[in-house]
């Protein structure tokens, strides 16, 4: 079943990105607004009535109206997702439709997680190193975690790089109880 919804939600952000693409409006723009309006619904009151089946499709749309607006694109697809009871398919299609807008302008999208703040230098010989082994340009999204006593973890690309201490000494302990066990 949750595939059939992520399938659905593909549809939806592919027919978005097509017709906004198509209409010359700003990807960028249509991005953010689904990224909002995605976030308004996490509002459980808000939430609470758009989904009410009592409440009518009018009133709901009166009400998202009254709390947020976008471009008239987005709009619409909140409009269809509200009339068809689809609304809690929002967040998959924002997912998807960042996907194929970063498909398409051929960004990589980094989460890179660092135990202190990278300087201005760390960062843009971190983001050359990711660009040169991605043939892509990156977009990272740097988070600091204490946790990480040392180096860096990133995911990207469907993919986790390990550079931190605390993974460098686990791998270490492996190599010294496999040489000792096999001696």
């Amino acid at each position: 079943m949750r595939s059939l919804q992520q399938s659905i939600a593909r549809r939806y952000a592919q027919a978005l990105f097509e017709a906004t693409r198509d209409a010359g409006q700003s990807l960028d723009a249509a991005s953010r607004d689904l990224a909002e309006v995605t976030a308004f619904l996490d509002h459980v009151e808000l939430r609470r009535v758009l989904e009410h089946p009592g409440v009518p499709f009018e009133k709901k749309k009166k009400v998202l109206a009254a709390v947020w607006s976008g471009a008239p694109l987005v709009m619409r697809l909140v409009d269809l997702l509200l009339e068809r009871r689809r609304l809690s398919l929002l967040p998959a299609i924002e997912r998807s439709f960042i996907a194929r807008w970063n498909e398409h302008r051929r960004v990589e999208p980094a989460e890179v997680v660092c135990g202190h703040p990278l300087d201005a230098g760390q960062e843009r010989a971190l983001r050359a190193a990711l660009e040169r082994a991605s043939g892509k340009e990156v977009e990272m999204n740097v988070r600091v975690d204490p946790r990480i006593l040392g180096g860096v973890l990133v995911r990207m690309g469907g993919r986790v790089l390990d550079g931190t201490v605390q993974s460098r000494l686990s791998s270490l302990r492996e190599h010294l109880v496999k040489g000792r066990l096999g001696a």
